[in-house]
């Protein structure tokens, strides 16, 4: 990944632990508060296949899904956002929470 990439990961990632501590305080849980998410269709298949894992990159996810950068993007996100997994910024690369 490009250093703007990383860049741009990271920005999201700060956005996404503010609006999870917005929501905290307002005592919203995530998912109520965006009830027309519905997980990519390779979710539970990218569920499994990451938990044999120690870390995950969106290339992993592509060529193990067989799918696109943007598709395996969006599947990181909402691995993200269920907590499967992290990103780590300083290796632009997601830890896989056990």
């Amino acid at each position: 990944m490009t250093s703007d990439t990383n860049i741009i990961l990271k920005r999201l990632d700060d956005i996404e632990q503010k609006l999870n501590l917005l929501l905290k305080i307002l005592n919203v849980p995530f998912e109520e508060s965006d009830s027309v998410h519905s997980h990519d269709s390779l979710f539970a298949q990218a569920v499994e296949l990451v938990k044999a894992q120690d870390r995950v990159s969106h290339s992993f996810i592509q060529r193990r899904l067989r799918v696109g950068y943007a598709r395996a993007a969006k599947i990181l996100n909402e691995l993200s956002e269920a907590r499967h997994v992290s990103f780590e910024p300083s290796t632009g690369i997601y830890a896989v929470k056990k």
